[in-house]
């Protein structure tokens, strides 16, 4: 009986894994963009069920030794978008690292600490034109 609990285990924790592999290999796109709305709101619930696998995985640790091998894979490269006016866009970008510093507290409240983001490298591709005429490849 605690062989068969194991493997169940040990399948979850494979299942959980090949999860968020899958989660982390997504891009979304949003040809008229905005302020972002769409993908910051794609961005936060993304992590969220991130951090629901996370926990799946390891449980709700606070001890910050044993947290440093947990690290959320879902990265802001992966959400792109056109706006055609500059200003939407400008703020755009700065909601979409709000949105990630807030779920990095979030990662934190769970975990202990929160990953280590800086200096701001990442960001999300969010470019000033027209959609119409823009090569999207």
């Amino acid at each position: 009986m605690f062989q068969l609990n194991q493997q169940r285990k040990s399948n979850k924790q494979k299942l959980l894994i090949a999860f968020q592999q899958k989660l982390s290999q997504l891009h979304f796109f949003d040809p008229a963009c905005g302020c972002g709305n769409f993908l910051i709101v794609t961005y936060r619930e993304l992590r969220r069920l991130e951090l629901w696998v996370l926990r799946e995985q390891h449980g709700k640790r606070q001890d910050t030794h044993l947290a440093l091998d947990i690290t959320p894979l879902i990265k802001l490269e992966h959400f792109h978008g056109i706006e055609i006016d500059e200003w939407p866009v400008r703020i755009a970008e700065v909601a979409m690292w709000l949105t990630q510093h807030q779920m990095n507290r979030e990662f934190a409240r769970q975990f202990g600490r929160e990953p280590d983001l800086l200096p701001l490298k990442s960001a999300a591709h969010i470019i000033n034109g027209n959609a119409l005429v823009l090569d999207w490849g």
